[in-house]
């Protein structure tokens, strides 16, 4: 018989919840019990800039797949100083996108981003 369960609200800000299970025959009994659990999470998504959706192709995304892509563009085109690894040459589209800058590591572009 399947169970729905709906996660509590908790005012406190909890990001967690718990499933009690308790049988109501003689503890002789076997239970099979199978429990399916669906993560419930949808990161918040971002618009980016005219500037950035022509570089990475993308119009709204989560952050972590902005990063990502900012991230597959940066070694697609070997932009990665070979001397300072940690430093990206920024080629012309990332001069639209971070104007100032000739060079900038890649913590630094994603504090840019936000």
């Amino acid at each position: 018989m399947p169970v729905e369960w709906i996660k509590a609200s908790c005012k406190a800000g909890a990001t967690y919840d718990c499933i009690q299970i308790a049988r109501e025959w003689p503890e002789t009994k076997n239970l099979h019990l199978k429990v399916k659990l669906w993560l419930d999470h949808s990161p918040r998504r971002f618009t980016l800039s005219e500037k950035l959706q022509k570089v990475l192709g993308m119009k709204e995304e989560s952050r972590s797949r902005i990063v990502a892509a900012l991230w597959q563009y940066i070694k697609s085109n070997r932009l990665q100083d070979s001397e300072k690894r940690q430093k990206i040459n920024l080629n012309g589209e990332l001069l639209d996108v971070f104007p100032g800058h000739e060079k900038l590591e890649f913590h630094q572009l994603i504090c840019l981003l936000q």
